[in-house]
């Protein structure tokens, strides 16, 4: 299963790698890649967070199809941003300051930047599940 979240980690890295706004430095963040401001950009990066969400729809593409499921990446990566935007906006409606042992995005940007953060994340869902076509899906 490593194996599977490794490559849906691999997926969402790539689908954010050529955007450069503070909006996607947040979604990093709550991936789990990205430092908060003023952090220390020496110090070192979190373990990588389990893609339970992306892994779990690779198995059942896995299953359906015979593959690998690399054609069906962008549903995994897009599943676990789904995800994400939901813990995103559970964390601003709950008050929960923290998200898997960090600061949660709404507790170190504010709300109303958390908000945006988790909308762009579902936005951002959307597009990548566009790209199943170019991949025969």
């Amino acid at each position: 299963m490593r194996d599977l979240s490794a490559r849906v980690d691999a997926q969402l890295r790539d689908v954010l790698a050529s955007r450069d706004m503070e909006l996607y430095a947040m979604m990093s963040y709550h991936l789990g890649w990205g430092a908060r401001p003023g952090d220390d950009p020496a110090a070192p990066p979190p373990p990588p967070a389990p893609r339970r969400h992306g892994a779990g729809c690779l198995v059942a593409a896995m299953a359906m199809s015979g593959d690998e499921g690399e054609r069906a990446l962008p549903a995994a990566a897009a599943v676990e941003m789904v995800a994400s935007f939901v813990e995103i906006h559970d964390d601003i409606q709950g008050g929960h300051p923290q998200r898997n042992g960090r600061d949660a995005v709404w507790w170190v940007w504010g709300p109303a930047q958390a908000i945006n953060a988790g909308d762009g994340m579902h936005a951002l869902a959307r597009l990548t599940m566009l790209d199943l076509q170019r991949r025969g899906l």
